[in-house]
Parts: C-alpha cells; structure tokens; sequence
C-alpha cells in the first residue's frame, strides 16, 4: 500500500519574507555580474579562435548579447547573438511552467519528462526540439557572420 504524498507548503506568511530576500540578494548578484562584464567588455575579446584564424567562433558575441539584453536592447542582443535572447525567452517560459506546476493549477495536462533532474520530483518541460533549435541557432549565426566577413568584408560584430 502506498501512501499519497503531500506537497510542502511554506508557512502562512513566509513568502513575502523568502522573496524579498531573494530578490534583494539576487539583485546584488546581478549588479556585480553586470560590472563584470563591463570590465570584460572595455578590455576587449580575449577569444583565441578569432585572434588566430580571423574568424567568429561559434559563440562570438554573446558576452555583448548578454549585457545588451539586460540593458533592454533587445535588438541589439538579437543581432550580437540571437541565442541569448532565446534562453532567456526559454528561460522565462520553463520558469512559469515550472511555477504553474508547483502550485498546482487544475487543468494543466501533464507532460513527461526527456530527462528529469534527479531529486527533483517534479516534470521538466525542455524539449528536444528545444536543444535542436539552440544548435541551429548557433550554426546559422557563426555561418552567416563568417560569410559576412570573408566575402563581403562586412564585420557584423565591430
């Protein structure tokens, strides 16, 4: 016999505590990542690949990407690198599954998982179609940067 297992549940009034400390400590993490790359950026790229062949590797751009993101230019982190909008659009979307599933919200239609986190307990909505659409992602952009560059001379990451 099996007995039903109960969801935890935090105590009456101790989220707005948890989440206000969460995200004043988070904000600070994310002050600290942003002067990093700051720093990074004015010191230019350190990329060996581009240093000694001339080309973009597969993951030029991102650092810029990335800052420009969490400037709110999006446009600009699209064209920088069109992967990093796309994990935290992702990102985002997982999130709020995740969050409608720990709550429980009747209705939803459950899922299985491709590869479940070990301990977790709970269902993960990554995709595989998800993993192959970030390796096209990647592909198509070190492709038509490098096209770019080599045969119309046109530097797409200045």
């Amino acid at each position: 016999m099996t007995l039903p297992v109960k969801k935890p549940r935090l105590p009456a009034g101790s989220l707005p505590f948890a989440g206000t400390f969460i995200l004043y400590y988070n904000v600070g993490m994310f002050e600290e990542l942003l002067h990093f790359i700051r720093s990074y950026m004015a010191a230019g790229s350190p990329c060996l690949f581009h240093r000694y062949t001339g080309l973009y590797c597969p993951g030029c751009g991102g650092t810029r990407a990335f800052y420009h993101l969490f400037h709110g230019q999006f446009l600009l982190s699209f064209i920088y690198h069109p992967l990093v909008p796309y994990c935290a659009g992702l990102l985002i979307y997982l999130g709020l599954r995740h969050i409608i599933h720990a709550i429980g919200v009747s209705g939803q239609k459950k899922e299985t998982a491709i590869s479940p986190s070990p301990g977790m307990g709970h269902i993960s909505y990554l995709r595989s179609w998800m993993i192959w659409f970030m390796l096209v992602i990647v592909i198509a952009n070190f492709l038509i940067k490098n096209i770019a560059l080599i045969c119309f001379h046109i530097d797409l990451l200045p």
